[in-house]
């Protein structure tokens, strides 16, 4: 039973993952058309790294893949399968890509944040509902050791060490130097970030779990019948 359960959480993952491919790729193209729009009237060109660089790595991806593993014939119950552990690599390299150099240009390029803040606001959008169909299907959480609360900490201690050091280097960058009590107001609001994510994550995980119970007592009634 226990295997059966964890095939289930993978493929189902997958499932959710691939769709995000699509999704990933016609914002992110979306938003590439707008600030190439954006260029023609004073944008610096380096505002589109963050789509690009999410677009073409996530794109070689899937390309190779599919190439290397055969998947452009006629779709198969093992073609189906692999499709979508593609589109799930890919959309998982596309979304981290993007994020990654949209980070880093809001850094280099603070003149034009909001451009950049555009752009992961677009990828949190599709984190948020990637969580609301995996708990609808009953996979959220379900392949994580450890409690929630263990993982929350782990990414808590890392984000109060990681907070003051990256305000600190912004204010190297800018040339400015920041008042002690805006350390503290950083850490509190990161730690408060981390305190609502993990009740969200508990509340979500619980509900999964709910709903995995339910679907495999439905399967178990049907084999059943």
């Amino acid at each position: 039973m226990k295997k059966i359960a964890d095939e289930r959480v993978v493929q189902e993952s997958h499932g959710v993952m691939a769709k995000n491919f699509r999704t990933a790729v016609l914002l992110l193209a979306l938003l590439l058309v707008v600030k190439a729009a954006g260029v023609l009237i004073g944008l610096p060109w380096h505002a589109l790294l963050p789509e690009a660089c999410g677009l073409l790595c996530g794109g070689v991806v899937w390309g190779i893949w599919k190439s290397v593993r055969g998947l452009w014939g006629t779709a198969d119950e093992r073609i189906a399968a692999e499709r979508q552990v593609c589109l799930s690599t890919s959309w998982t390299v596309t979304h981290c890509v993007a994020l990654l150099v949209c980070t880093v240009m809001m850094f280099l390029d603070r003149d034009n944040s909001m451009a950049y803040m555009l752009t992961a606001l677009a990828m949190t959008l599709i984190m948020y509902c990637t969580m609301g169909r995996m708990t609808q299907k009953g996979v959220y959480g379900a392949g994580n050791r450890g409690s929630v609360w263990q993982r929350v900490a782990l990414i808590a201690g890392i984000t109060l060490v990681m907070a003051p050091a990256m305000l600190w280097l912004m204010g190297k960058m800018r040339q400015q130097t920041y008042e002690w009590w805006m350390y503290i107001l950083v850490e509190a609001i990161m730690l408060g970030s981390c305190v609502l994510g993990g009740v969200l994550a508990q509340r979500m995980a619980k509900r999964s779990a709910t709903n995995a119970e339910e679907q495999l007592k439905a399967a178990e009634d049907a084999d059943e019948e």
